[in-house]
């Protein structure tokens, strides 16, 4: 059975890889399992964690969300090609 939480499914649980630093518009966050991601919004977030699992959420639009473990909530994010 798929995770699910509050609606989205996950389709995708990774490690960061290096050092995490939170969430900046610039960063492109890079997974272990090869792909990379983006913000879709600039926000701003700091946090420092060494090779966090994140996770990465769909919901029933195709939206795709970024979890970082041990950081609070979800954002949206855009994959780069």
């Amino acid at each position: 059975m798929a995770e699910s939480l509050g609606g989205l499914k996950c389709v995708r649980t990774s490690k960061i890889t290096g050092r995490f630093d939170g969430w900046d518009p610039r960063t492109v966050y890079k997974l272990e399992d090869g792909s990379r991601w983006r913000l879709a919004r600039a926000i701003r977030r700091q946090a420092r964690r060494m090779r966090p699992t994140a996770r990465v959420w769909e919901d029933q639009y195709g939206l795709l969300f970024l979890e970082v473990t041990g950081i609070h909530g979800v954002v949206h994010i855009i994959q780069v090609l």
